[in-house]
């Protein structure tokens, strides 16, 4: 049976001493995680960015990496010019590229 962890991006941006303190209660410490399918899911395009130093030590270490983000990314500008079509595809198109850039493949982003 494979094991599916799942990460809320609210979770990662906890405090280091937070987070030291939950990782001390952790049966694997999660730099020790290894070959595992990790679930991480975001409001917004952008929530991951915070995390990417854990996903890319997860990913090095031989886990799945997938990101979920509940929304497309179309609103927040303030170009009047550039559509919430647009503006969504920009986005899809900046997170897909720094996910290529910790070796986690497109296909594993889910919006």
């Amino acid at each position: 049976m494979k094991t599916m962890l799942f990460i809320c991006s609210v979770l990662l941006y906890s405090s280091l001493a937070s987070a030291q303190e939950s990782a001390a209660k952790a049966e694997v410490p999660v730099d020790k995680w290894a070959r595992k399918t990790i679930l991480l899911i975001g409001a917004h395009a952008d929530d991951d960015a915070l995390s990417h130093g854990t996903l890319a030590m997860l990913q090095a270490h031989g886990n799945q990496i997938y990101i979920v983000t509940l929304t497309t990314g179309n609103v927040g500008t303030q170009d009047p010019n550039l559509s919430r079509t647009q503006l969504a595809e920009i986005r899809r198109q900046e997170e897909l590229a720094a996910l290529a850039e910790l070796g986690i493949p497109g296909e594993h982003y889910i919006n």
